[in-house]
Order: C-alpha cells, then structure tokens, then sequence
C-alpha cells in the first residue's frame, strides 16, 4: 500500500508566495485543491472575492466582509462559502496577525 496517496504530508510541500503577505502549500487532485494558506502583515484583500472555499482556521482571527455585513472567525471556527456574486467576501486579518486557514476548494472548470 502505498500510504502517500492516503495521507499529505505539507512538510514535503514548498511553501509558495501567492501575493503580499500570502503563502501557501498546494496539493491538487483531479477537480479540487486543498491548500494550506498563511496570511501575514501586508495582505490586503483589495478586490471581491467570488469563490467557493470550505476550510477550518487552524490559527489566529480574521473577518470576512461580505456585502450583508461581517463575520468573524478564529481559532477552530470553520467556513463554508458558496461561489458567485451573492457570497462574495474580502478578508481583513485583524490587528495585522498572521492567520493560517486550511482550504478545501473545487476547481471550477468554465
């Protein structure tokens, strides 16, 4: 049996720089992506956010805006956020800490 295609191992992965303030580790299996993101001092989400994600805070606090209002996440809260116009959000890190998210996304195909 060959265990790697059962279990990931991120200290294998890169870390990668995605944007100002932004790194992830990446792993891609046919149409979804589980990525392990860490978002610093000078991340600064300018645009609307119009993807899906599902995934679980596994360290610091952050908020999402979305057009409704506001929620706040922290250590141990998960999210799940439906893709389009009507879920579209902007993260603000809160009091510049660093906030590491693990994300479950599909990959869309259009």
């Amino acid at each position: 049996m060959d265990s790697s295609s059962y279990r990931i191992d991120f200290d294998r992965i890169e870390w990668e720089d995605i944007a100002k303030g932004v790194v992830q580790k990446l792993l891609v299996r046919e149409s979804q992506k589980l990525r392990l993101v860490e978002f610093s001092v000078g991340f600064f989400e300018e645009d609307w956010c119009l993807k899906n994600h599902i995934g679980f805070v596994l360290s610091g606090e952050m908020n999402l805006h979305f057009s409704q209002g506001v929620v706040h996440y922290k250590q141990g809260n998960a999210l799940w956020i439906e893709s389009g116009e009507a879920h579209k959000h902007k993260m603000r890190l809160i009091n510049n800490q660093t906030v590491c998210l693990l994300l479950f996304e599909r990959i869309d195909k259009n």
